[in-house]
Order: structure tokens, then C-alpha cells, then sequence
């Protein structure tokens, strides 16, 4: 019965700790993604291209509300 109860925890700390790392390898690639939006509007402001600033800017917002909802996750 305890032995049985330690493993059922063991497993729950397992998958509780996959969890995380899956969390934080996916506020990382968001991370990235906010970096690299952020690349893009600057390169679209040097241009003065409206048309990718807009879509970079969106795609920041994107990224950077996924970055709030997965750091609130950690």
C-alpha cells in the first residue's frame, strides 16, 4: 500500500516535471518568436514598409501574449 503510494507520487512528480520542461522549452521558442517580430517591425520601420510592419506588430502581440500565458504556467 505505501509502496504503491510512493510510486503513484514518484510518477506524479515525473510527469509533473515533463510538464515543466515542456513549459519552459515553450516560453522559450516564444521568446524567440517575440525577438524575432521585434527584428522584423525594426527592419520594416528602416524600409518604411506599413504593410510588414503591421503584420510583424501582430505577430508580436501574438507571440508576446503566448510568452504572459506561458510564464503565468510556470
Amino acid at each position: 500500500e505505501i509502496n504503491s503510494e510512493i510510486d503513484d507520487a514518484r510518477r506524479e512528480i515525473d510527469e509533473y516535471q515533463r510538464e515543466m520542461e515542456n513549459s519552459r522549452r515553450n516560453l522559450a521558442q516564444a521568446k524567440q518568436e517575440v525577438r524575432a517580430a521585434q527584428r522584423r517591425i525594426e527592419r520594416a520601420r528602416q524600409r518604411e514598409d506599413r504593410e510588414e510592419r503591421l503584420d510583424a506588430e501582430e505577430n508580436l502581440r501574438d507571440a508576446s501574449t503566448y510568452v504572459i500565458d506561458a510564464e503565468e504556467h510556470l
